[in-house]
């Protein structure tokens, strides 16, 4: 991106190039955590949370990764971890 020597062009750029965050963006956002990888390390475990707008909570599932081929697998679904 080049550097404009006026702020207020810099400014109105910038605007322009990034978007501001809405509240509705974080709701479609993931939070992956407690990763666990089983003994022989062909799998792993993890929680992954999403917000609930309607709720005012946190809805949480355990999923399986099989580490070779990537594939992730839902065990629970809609639950609390």
């Amino acid at each position: 991106m080049p550097i404009y020597p006026i702020p207020s062009i810099r400014k109105r750029v910038i605007s322009e190039i990034m978007r501001k965050l809405d509240v509705k963006d974080f709701l479609n956002y993931r939070y992956l955590s407690r990763l666990t990888f089983a003994p022989g390390g062909r799998h792993a475990a993890l929680v992954v949370s999403r917000p609930d707008w309607d709720e005012n909570c946190y809805k949480s599932d355990i999923h399986l990764l099989d580490v070779e081929s990537g594939k992730i697998r839902r065990l629970t679904t809609q639950g609390d971890a």
